[in-house]
């Protein structure tokens, strides 16, 4: 008998000896491996009951198995090729999972993507091998073992959805050909942006507003974006692919406009380019920097040890600024630090929308200034140009509302009715620029002093729950774009909990960038499970320092 009838014999068989018994004896499963038709099987967790999350399993298939050539899974075009594979497995495990017995019983699944490419734990590449991991619902009658319907799920209906999404004789190759090179041109693009001297780049035809705020797909009746004549650029990409749109220079950017004219919209787009995107969403080519950082105010968030003395000074209270440390900042000590850890982390552009942020933090005008004569907080439109001047940080600020902000702007961009218009000139007439007189001085840096040991974090919705008594809301983390990336800022915690304590706070960044550029497994301490996603190391430190757990020094 063959070795994969066998294996196939050997589980069928063990699956049958389950039947009818209590549902613990699934555990005899936990860490065993099986040939199962034309890959391996691994159990890596078993559920404790029908109705609790559904166990894990690995699948390996090599490369003679798979039969996807080499080019794929090395290098750059690794990234899409899993994310491609991992939209197929996510549809194929909708389409042939069955409800059997109780509970979650006959589940197959991995969570459903975004429209960003990113690279996930469900598919992952290993030296010319592939690696699935899928949930799978265990089934049962009640609390009682169905053997023989885990043997035709296991090895009837498992196998197909593999062979349907893992193997290149049922892929669609031309497909996959193009979402690849849909991910290079645009990595090429990014890439391109500071050679050019831009921060971002949105091209001409794209569909920026989406059907809803809860959908992320493109609105229908959505008017094409058109560059403005002098903002547009032209690329040939490696695809032989030339493209034109709107060029965003280094720099301060306003975009202003009227409420409901595309402002937010358009600075949107731009927050999400630091991720590539599917065919068919829309925002393909609406690239931005990696290190672009959307910033805000958070009224009640904890601020640790951050020195946002370059913004706020000379408090009443006599508060030592250059290491604040709050449990509940305002609106503008919030947005301080926001921006202060942002620069402290190496981000080269900042991005702000000024419906959530601190109106005082960004402006203050002429009057106020005048009647206002004790004032600790230096606002931001003042202070723009030295920051840009002296660290090399862009801005790109989407404002309607303070002048004060036109002042400082190298480029200023009009939205009406969802159509920009370069009206720099024209708004430089109306306004003067003003020296205040005050210099900027860099946040100093941190370290990470002390992080008690993580040891178990729930999900709920954007909230972390850690060691069952702390909570960590991370819903002002506005570059997520799938709730895959909170279990790997989970991950990452723990990771960081137990290996990173007097490093610097860029220095956990990069080191988390660094482990993530090698798979999941590093921020694992045994199982990868389906549902990770790639998150920067710029999310994880905000996370970290949103974190009550986490104390932090300045780095001498």
């Amino acid at each position: 008998m063959p070795l994969e009838e066998e294996e196939k014999t050997r589980l069928e068989r063990l699956l049958s000896r389950l039947d009818g018994r209590g549902y613990k004896g699934y555990k005899f499963l936990q860490g065993k491996s099986f040939r199962v038709k034309f890959f391996t099987l691994t159990f890596t967790r078993i559920q404790e009951d029908p109705f609790a999350p559904p166990s894990m399993v690995e699948v390996l298939l090599k490369a003679e198995e798979h039969g996807f050539p080499r080019k794929f899974l090395e290098r750059e075009a690794a990234t899409p090729f899993s994310d491609f594979l991992a939209r197929q497995l996510y549809e194929e495990c909708k389409r042939h999972r069955r409800k059997m017995g109780t509970g979650n019983g006959g589940f197959l699944g991995v969570p459903k993507p975004s429209p960003c490419i990113l690279q996930r734990s469900c598919v992952e590449t290993c030296n010319g091998n592939i690696v699935a991991r899928i949930y799978v619902g265990l089934p049962a009658r009640g609390r009682r073992i169905l053997g023989k319907a885990a043997g035709i799920l296991l090895l009837e209906t498992l196998p197909k959805v593999v062979e349907a999404s893992l193997t290149r004789r049922h892929v669609d190759m031309a497909s996959l050909e193009r979402h690849v090179e849909l991910f290079l041109d645009q990595e090429f693009l990014r890439g391109e942006l500071k050679k050019r001297g831009l921060v971002a780049f949105i091209a001409d035809g794209s569909i920026l507003p989406r059907e809803s705020s809860y959908s992320v797909r493109p609105m229908a009746t959505a008017k094409p974006f058109r560059s403005p004549p002098s903002l547009s650029v032209v690329f040939r990409l490696p695809s032989g692919r030339i493209i034109a749109g709107m060029g965003v220079p280094e720099g301060v950017t306003v975009i202003t406009g009227g409420g409901y004219h595309g402002k937010t919209t358009l600075l949107r787009a731009i927050q999400e380019g630091v991720y590539n995107h599917v065919e068919g969403d829309g925002r393909e080519f609406v690239v931005t920097r990696r290190s672009a950082v959307k910033i805000r105010s958070e009224d009640g968030r904890i601020v640790r040890c951050v020195d946002i003395s370059p913004f706020i000074s000379e408090l009443p209270s006599k508060v030592d600024t250059s290491t604040f440390t709050t449990e509940e900042a305002s609106g503008t000590t919030s947005a301080a630090a926001w921006l202060c850890e942002a620069l402290e982390l190496g981000a080269e552009v900042i991005l702000i929308d000024e419906d959530t942020i601190a109106t005082n933090f960004l402006t203050q005008d002429d009057k106020m200034r005048i009647l206002i004569k004790k004032e600790p907080v230096k606002p931001l439109s003042s202070l723009l140009r030295e920051i840009y001047e002296r660290l090399g940080v862009s801005f790109i600020i989407a404002a309607g509302s303070s002048s004060e902000l036109l002042a400082a702007a190298d480029t200023i961009i009009l939205m009406e009715e969802y159509t920009p218009r370069d009206i720099t000139e024209q708004a430089k007439q109306l306004v003067r620029k003003k020296v205040t007189g005050w210099l900027f001085s860099p946040p100093a840096a941190r370290r990470l002093w002390k992080l008690p040991s993580i040891e178990r974090v729930k999900i709920r919705n954007k909230m972390l729950v850690i060691n069952r008594t702390v909570n960590l809301d991370l819903s002002s983390l506005e570059q997520l774009v799938e709730e895959q990336q909170l279990k790997t800022i989970a991950a990452a915690l723990k990771w960081i909990s137990s290996s990173c304590e007097g490093l610097t706070l860029k220095e956990v960044a990069e080191r988390i960038d660094d482990a993530l550029s090698e798979g999941f497994g590093k921020l694992f301490r045994r199982v990868v499970p389906p549902d990770c996603s790639y998150v920067r190391g710029f999310e994880v430190v905000f996370a970290l320092n949103h974190l009550r757990m986490a104390s932090m020094k300045i780095a001498l």
